[in-house]
C-alpha cells in the first residue's frame, strides 16, 4: 500500500533539488580530489567559456571538486553558505583536531551538519558566532573566507596592509594579507570588500588557487607596513520597496473565508500574502502562503517552508483548464507531507476566488 501511494504521488509530483541541503551541490571534494582527472564532456550551461572564471570553474568540475545542479548550472552568482563551507573541508581536507568540541544554539545533535560543524570547530577552522551559533544558515563573507582558508591550509602569516578598506583595527587584517601574499585573492579596484558575501564562482577561484599555488596570480604590489586610514562605511539607507506596478489584467483576488492558522501580511493586486506556520510530518514546516494572479488569468497558491535538512520547499498549485499542477523544490519530504501540503493549497484555493 505505501508502495502504491508513493508510485502514485511521483506521478503527480515534480521535485527538483535546490542548494540548501548536504544532498545540495555544495563544492565537495575527496581528500585525493587534486590527483583524481574526471573528463566532463558537458560544460555549465551558465558558465559559457567567454565566462571571467571559466577557466577555474571547469578545472576544478574536471578533478572532481565542485559540481552543479541537476539542470546542468552551476548558479556562479549564488552565495555560498558557511555549513557547505564547512562540509566542503570535512571532505577534501584530513582534519586534525586542536581543540575540544563546542555546542552550537543552532546545530544540536539531531542536525545533519552537526558532525561536520563539529570537525570544522575542533581544527580550528571555523569559531562560531558570539552568540553561541554557528550560522548555518549564514552566507560566507570574504573577510570570513579568508579566515577559514588561512587556517584550513595553514598558510604562513604575512602581515601588512595592500587594501584600502583594511586598516589596523580589522579582526581579519592578517588573514587577509595572507590571502592577498599567496596570490588568492587580488581585490577589487584596491579594496577587498570584507563584508561581502562569497559567491560560487568567487570561492571556486579561491579554492583553486589555495589547491594550485603555482598557479595563483603574483601579487603585483608589496605589502605596506603602514595601514591606510579608512573611512567608516555609510550606513544603509532605510528605504521602503515600493510594490511592484501590477497590470490592469491581473485578477483581484478575494478572501471568501478562512484557514486556521493562516494570519495575512499583505494584500495588494493579484497578491495576497499569509504567514502560515505549520509542522509537517517527518519534519519540516512552512512558514507563508502567497495567493498569486497573473496577466494570463491564471489563479494559483504558492506555499513556501522547509524541509528537516533545511532545505527550502516551494509548492504551487495553479489550475489552468481545471487540472491542478504542483512544482515542488524539496529533497527530504515524506509522501505524508507532500499529501499535508497539498491538502493546505487546497484549503487556501477554496477561500479565495478571482
Amino acid at each position: 500500500m505505501e508502495s502504491e501511494r508513493k508510485t502514485q504521488m511521483s506521478k503527480k509530483l515534480f521535485l527538483g533539488l535546490l542548494a540548501m541541503t548536504v544532498a545540495s551541490p555544495v563544492m565537495v571534494a575527496p581528500v585525493q580530489a587534486q590527483n583524481v582527472k574526471v573528463e566532463i564532456s558537458q560544460e555549465f550551461k551558465d558558465v559559457p567559456r567567454n565566462y571571467p572564471t571559466y577557466t577555474e570553474i571547469m578545472a576544478m568540475r574536471n578533478q572532481g571538486i565542485i559540481g552543479g545542479y541537476p539542470d546542468n548550472t552551476f548558479r556562479p552568482s549564488q552565495a555560498i553558505s558557511r555549513v557547505h563551507t564547512a562540509a566542503l573541508f570535512v571532505r577534501s581536507l584530513d582534519l586534525k583536531p586542536v581543540r575540544e568540541g563546542k555546542e552550537f544554539k543552532d546545530v544540536p545533535k539531531s542536525s545533519p551538519y552537526y558532525n561536520d560543524v563539529q570537525a570544522v570547530y575542533r581544527a580550528g577552522i571555523f569559531d562560531g558566532n558570539p552568540n553561541g551559533t554557528f550560522g548555518v544558515n549564514d552566507n560566507l563573507t570574504r573577510a570570513q573566507m579568508a579566515k577559514v582558508l588561512v587556517a584550513a591550509f595553514d598558510l604562513p602569516i604575512k602581515k601588512g596592509y595592500i587594501f584600502s578598506d583594511i586598516g589596523a583595527n580589522h579582526w581579519a587584517k592578517d588573514d587577509i594579507s595572507t590571502l592577498y601574499s599567496h596570490g588568492i585573492t587580488v581585490g577589487d579596484n584596491g579594496m577587498f570588500k570584507p563584508n561581502q558575501s562569497v559567491s560560487r564562482a568567487q570561492y571556486a577561484v579561491f579554492l583553486y588557487r589555495a589547491l594550485n599555488p603555482d598557479k595563483a596570480p603574483k601579487p603585483s604590489k608589496p605589502l605596506s607596513p603602514n595601514p591606510p586610514v579608512v573611512k567608516p562605511e555609510p550606513k544603509p539607507e532605510n528605504k521602503v520597496k515600493p510594490n511592484p506596478p501590477h497590470s490592469n489584467n491581473v485578477p483581484n483576488i478575494t478572501i471568501t473565508g478562512s484557514v486556521p492558522g493562516a494570519n495575512k501580511v499583505s494584500q495588494i493586486p493579484g497578491k495576497i500574502e499569509y504567514s502560515f506556520i505549520k509542522s509537517l510530518p517527518g519534519g519540516g514546516k512552512i512558514t507563508s502562503v502567497e495567493m498569486l494572479g497573473s496577466t494570463s488569468g491564471n489563479f494559483s497558491v504558492a506555499i513556501d517552508g522547509k524541509d528537516k535538512n533545511g532545505g527550502i520547499i516551494f509548492a504551487v498549485k495553479s489550475k489552468i483548464d481545471d487540472k491542478a499542477h504542483y512544482v515542488f523544490s524539496a529533497p527530504a519530504l515524506t509522501p505524508e507531507a507532500f499529501e499535508q501540503i497539498e491538502e493546505w493549497a487546497d484549503m487556501f484555493l477554496e477561500v479565495h476566488e478571482k
